[in-house]
């Protein structure tokens, strides 16, 4: 008795091992995104038998998380608290995320895989509701936003003035 197919698959002699998901991660990093190989992975998850996930993870996760880098350095990922802790992984465990979402979707965890859940909160749900993102928001100084929001109201002409108050006027009246 198995607790899983696939357990009993390999048990059986009917599983081999992972060389055709290899030669299929090592052709898809040469021309794929890191975002599509991520999303082939969880498909690959999902869908096929892959025997040691956590080795194609070693193998190509670096490939799959090729473009997180450079999108947590431009601040389009904001980065929760503890990051300093892992900083030479922080990529990886991003993906791990970005891969948690994907599978998700099919009602699984990467958990359910013998995969590693991300270290990191990269939910921004729970980051809000713990604070940090509102404080963000709200840390501002409100006299220099005024001064600056009076500068560029004063190089408006009449009619993107006008705009701007029928605009205002129907925010303010919802």
């Amino acid at each position: 008795m198995f607790a899983t197919f696939k357990e009993a698959c390999t048990a059986l002699g009917l599983l081999e091992d992972d060389g055709e998901c290899v030669a299929l991660f090592r052709e898809g990093a040469e021309f794929m995104t890191g975002r599509a190989l991520q999303h082939l992975f969880a498909l690959a998850l999902q869908h096929t038998t892959i025997k040691n996930p956590i080795a194609i993870w070693e193998m190509f996760g670096r490939s799959m998380c090729d473009d997180i880098p450079h999108r947590l350095t431009t601040g389009n990922i904001p980065v929760p608290q503890g990051a300093e802790e892992i900083e030479d992984q922080i990529d990886l465990d991003y993906g791990l995320y970005l891969i948690q979402e994907y599978v998700s979707e099919f009602g699984k965890t990467l958990l359910e895989y013998g995969m590693p859940k991300p270290v990191l909160n990269w939910t921004i749900q729970d980051r809000i509701i713990h604070g940090t993102v509102t404080e963000e928001e709200l840390n501002y100084d409100m006299e220099k936003e005024q001064e600056t929001c009076n500068s560029m109201r004063a190089q408006l002409n009449r009619e993107q003035s006008d705009c701007f108050q029928v605009i205002v006027a129907a925010v303010q009246h919802e």
